[in-house]
């Protein structure tokens, strides 16, 4: 679990497709991955696992219903996460895993037939909301020059649990993807400098995750279901002077 000192920002690129992969095993999950072919009725077999949050694993991996969507064809999980469809008729299809409380994770262009095809994802429970979002005016050194800062702070919802915290900034409130400003792991009240901000009147906000993913394909949209809703900061903050300096993050820790 996290020491009480976070003591280095964790940004990491592409870290949620990083400890996944896209052909149904995920967060390092090992074994073979069908198809073996497509001739004649198939089977799919496969066992999930169930996480608590962003590094605790469940002891209880059942109830987990797997499924072909636009079919009858489905099975539920026992308590370690096993399961198996017989006698599917070969074709492609779509496959998805789901619980309620966790994030749904899918595999397109999953073939079955002639052998036994393999469906093996790990699912995550959906994130809870930060709490008490709160951004303020501050500064912070940068190189020895007190340079100005918005400081930007959140509560987890539930500290017994760590999770991935999406930290946004938008100058009209519409938080889309490319405002993304970093990825944070927290269990505890925790808090962010970011600086080198333009002129302007900025809005802040945070999301949760665990850490899963997949890409839509008939979209091309990268999917995170265990994201929670924005928690958004209460009041903007007014950026009177631009610093000169490239906007970048400051020290994150517990509050």
């Amino acid at each position: 679990m996290m020491k009480d000192n976070l003591a280095s920002l964790l940004v990491i690129s592409g870290l949620l497709f990083t400890m996944t992969t896209l052909n149904g095993c995920i967060k390092g999950e090992e074994g073979p991955m069908g198809p073996p072919g497509t001739v004649g009725l198939g089977t799919i077999e496969g066992k999930i696992r169930l996480w608590k949050d962003y590094y605790q694993r469940n002891t209880d991996h059942s109830g987990v219903v797997i499924r072909l969507e636009k079919t009858e064809y489905r099975d539920t999980t026992g308590v370690d996460g096993s399961y198996r469809i017989e006698n599917v008729p070969a074709g492609v299809y779509t496959i998805a895993a789901s619980k309620e409380g966790y994030g749904t994770m899918k595999e397109y262009n999953f073939t079955v037939g002639g052998g036994v095809s393999y469906f093996s994802p790990d699912l995550a429970r959906i994130a809870l909301a930060p709490e008490d979002v709160k951004a303020t005016y501050d500064t912070i050194e940068v190189y020895g020059e007190t340079t100005p800062a918005v400081r930007l702070s959140w509560s987890p919802a539930d500290t017994t649990l760590t999770n991935l915290y999406w930290i946004y900034y938008s100058e009209d409130q519409a938080f889309r993807e490319s405002m993304l400003v970093t990825r944070v792991l927290a269990q505890k009240p925790s808090r962010i400098y970011i600086y080198g901000l333009e002129q302007g009147v900025y809005y802040f906000g945070i999301r949760a995750d665990n850490g899963v993913g997949y890409i839509d394909e008939t979209s091309g949209v990268p999917i995170y279901p265990t994201m929670s809703a924005l928690s958004r900061a209460a009041e903007p903050i007014v950026i009177l002077e631009s610093s000169g300096i490239k906007k970048s993050i400051g020290w994150v820790g517990p509050s």
